[in-house]
């Protein structure tokens, strides 16, 4: 009856001999037959790695065990997880003659509930990335947040992250960072590394295996961090010995690295918008200034206008006093285009004989420069018309 059950049972001796295991209890840990258990035995077939002395202990402290889980590390190199009922059956006197229980494998059930908590520690982790992205005050802040949930997800303490000329490290050496100036161009897609020894050189991740050596790691990830587009940075994360990557774990490491990209877009359309309150706040500040020079220069017209209709004005009075003129117009023009700056001004388009034009400024242009320098203007005769800002075009020929 014993023999077609799926429950393993067993007898075993005070010593750790086996006096009776059935089959399933035998291919449940491993072996092929209940004759190579017996003559195995639980405690001999791999030293220390199994719980049966301590078991036995344990019965022995308590009468008997319910629902007590372990592992076993099988002949076969696998490790079964099993829930086992087992009590102490003694002699008149009170010495144990034999223990004796029935063990159930659980390995597919603890493997589900680590799986569930696994899971449950990536989505811990990324809700903590999406929140870093989204509320951290700058980029080195969130990269840390980034960096140390992912680390305490995956159960490493190693990893790096660099993107926008800031860098974290953690558990590497120093001459990482350095390798790190090589790297941050090499790589556009995951990069898995099992085993860092075999990476030949060439690879992308070569120039890391030296700084990795010397910090003690043998295995790790690599997630490239974009923008836009482009490339600005990476993530990486390592292990001491060698290791095959999980699926879930490269996901995990390919969606922070996308938070991270879009965190470091936030953080961009911040200093720009940054960069456009304080240009705003100078354009505030030149309307000012240019709204009172703007009055002094009215004072100053008003007057020359003034000066112009006195009679009896000598013609080299007249001359000036137009020159004063002329050059406050030019001032005028020249306080519209700080207007422009603080956006309070607009350009004033108007159909221009770009030919009369140039002749009636070249005349003002005399009058400002030295006697031994001559300005010449060099056209055709006829009528160059466009549709202009007046102001504009003097600056350009003034400049």
């Amino acid at each position: 009856m014993f023999e077609n059950t799926l429950i393993g049972i067993y007898q075993i001796a005070p010593d750790g001999r086996v006096l009776y295991a059935n089959r399933a209890l035998a291919l449940m840990l491993g072996f092929r037959t209940p004759e190579d258990m017996v003559q195995v035995g639980l405690d001999q077939h791999d030293g220390s790695a199994n719980p049966g002395r301590s078991l036995r202990r344990r019965i022995d402290e308590a009468g008997e065990i319910r629902g007590h889980v372990s592992s076993w590390k099988n002949p076969n190199g696998n490790t079964t997880r099993t829930r086992e009922n087992a009590r102490a059956v003694r002699d008149p006197s009170g010495a144990v003659r034999y223990y004796e229980g029935t063990v159930e494998d659980i390995t597919e059930l603890v493997e589900a509930q680590e799986e569930l908590q696994r899971r449950a520690r990536y989505l811990e982790a990324l809700n903590n990335v999406i929140a870093a992205g989204g509320t951290a005050s700058d980029a080195p802040g969130m990269m840390n947040a980034c960096l140390d949930s992912t680390l305490k997800a995956l159960g490493l303490s190693v990893g790096a992250v660099w993107a926008g000329g800031h860098r974290r490290l953690v558990g590497l050496s120093d001459d990482f960072s350095t390798a790190l100036d090589g790297l941050e161009s090499a790589f556009d897609k995951t990069i898995y590394v099992a085993d860092g020894s075999e990476i030949p050189p060439g690879h992308p991740l070569h120039s890391l295996v030296g700084p990795m050596t010397r910090s003690g790691i043998s295995s790790w990830l690599a997630f490239p961090v974009m923008s836009e587009g482009k490339r600005i940075g990476g993530l990486a994360l390592a292990s001491t010995g060698p290791r095959v990557w999980r699926v879930e774990e490269a996901s995990l490491g390919e969606a922070v690295a996308s938070q991270l990209g879009a965190g470091m877009d936030r953080f961009q359309i911040a200093e720009q918008t940054q960069h456009q309150e304080r240009l705003a706040a100078i354009g505030q500040l030149a309307a000012g200034i240019a709204h009172d020079f703007n009055n002094v220069l009215a004072a100053i017209m008003l007057h020359a206008g003034l000066l112009m209709k006195e009679p009896g004005l000598p013609p080299r009075g007249v001359g000036r006093t137009k020159t004063i003129l002329e050059q406050g117009q030019y001032a005028a023009s020249l306080i519209s285009q700080v207007l422009d700056f603080s956006r309070r001004s607009l350009l004033q388009m108007q159909p221009v004989d770009l030919l009369k034009f140039l002749k009636e400024k070249l005349k003002l242009i005399e009058r400002t420069l030295p006697e031994t320098i001559r300005p010449e203007l060099i056209a055709e005769e006829g009528e160059y018309p466009l549709q202009a800002d007046v102001t504009r075009i003097q600056q350009v020929l003034i400049n």
